[in-house]
């Protein structure tokens, strides 16, 4: 699995942010309070399902968030609004799944963690 893209709105401290990566090694570098565990966060909320949440997501000020990521042949999209969080994910031919964070949780059961792959 390889990020293509990572969009995220509202989340945390961050405004917007889009991240494309290029190569082997992808570097978050930043000062303090820039955005930079938000990014890491926003992947992990995408695919970890919500006990791994904070309580708070969203950007203070702010009613709604966003994160999409673009993972070649699945997108998977998790809006946040006051009232919860909504999980969408679809395969390239735009097919949605029904249990998206079962088969999220099932790709990420299969998956070992190799920092060199």
């Amino acid at each position: 699995m390889k990020i293509i893209t990572l969009t995220a709105e509202n989340i945390k401290k961050l405004t917007a942010v889009e991240i494309t990566p290029k190569g082997h090694v992808v570097e978050i570098t930043g000062r303090n309070g820039q955005g930079k565990t938000a990014v890491l966060d926003s992947i992990w909320w995408a695919l970890a399902g919500t006990t791994h949440i904070q309580s708070q997501p969203i950007r203070k000020g702010e009613t709604t968030a966003l994160i999409k990521l673009d993972l070649g042949e699945l997108k998977v999209e998790r809006r946040f609004t006051e009232k919860g969080n909504y999980l969408a994910v679809e395969n390239v031919d735009g097919a949605r799944y029904p249990s998206p964070q079962k088969m999220l949780d099932d790709l990420l059961g299969a998956l070992s963690f190799d920092p060199l792959a």
